[in-house]
């Protein structure tokens, strides 16, 4: 049995591939219990990993061990967005289906793959990388697309940036949300970010 805040899991799916054959467990969402209670849900593609604690978050399995993600279809991940603050998505592991409901009542439901593969180190990956406050990044037209939508879903308000060796790490007013993502850029030519044509020298 899972259950997760509705709204998270809209926003923590925007880090999951729609198509991979390779490595499938790219196109699910990865849910977790927290030994100290809540739970974890988390999705990863080549260059972001989108993470998010839900403090009322359940995943009722065998000693707090994570199962398989789930491929959340359009149908329910849109209405997640849609959903009310309190809305919860929940699944049921013996019988495949998952539903989004607010006060009891279900607004939508479908049956979901679980991908029956193991899922990368994520805490591992955040924890090994030493973040900082930075004044500059570069950040690429489709993941900035990914913070914002993020950042609408999950309460507006102000994004803080943070760089390490060989990552960026988001953090969101919703403090229970983050981002991380990976260095993969060309440096740009010039130390400065000012254009040239706002140069004052002739």
């Amino acid at each position: 049995m899972i259950k997760f805040n509705a709204r998270l899991v809209g926003a923590v799916a925007l880090g999951a591939l729609n198509d991979e054959v390779t490595a499938p467990w790219l196109m699910g969402v990865n849910f977790e219990g927290r030994v100290g209670g809540g739970a974890y849900a988390v999705a990863i593609n080549r260059h972001i990993l989108v993470g998010a604690y839900d403090p009322d978050g359940v995943v009722d399995v065998p000693e707090l061990a994570p199962i398989g993600p789930l491929v959340i279809n359009k149908k329910v991940l849109a209405a997640c967005r849609r959903a009310k603050k309190d809305s919860a998505f929940t699944w049921d592991q013996n019988i495949g289906t998952g539903q989004l409901s607010h006060m009891g009542d279900c607004i939508a439901s479908s049956k979901f793959e679980m991908i029956d593969w193991g899922f990368p180190d994520w805490k591992g990956i955040v924890s090994a990388t030493k973040f900082k406050s930075c004044e500059a990044t570069h950040i690429s037209a489709e993941n900035m697309r990914t913070i914002l939508a993020i950042s609408r879903l999950t309460g507006k308000g102000e994004v803080s940036i943070y760089s390490g060796a060989n990552a960026y790490l988001v953090r969101f007013s919703n403090k229970n949300i983050f981002v991380v993502l990976s260095l993969r850029y060309e440096a740009p030519d010039s130390d400065t970010p000012v254009p040239d044509w706002l140069s004052t020298e002739d």
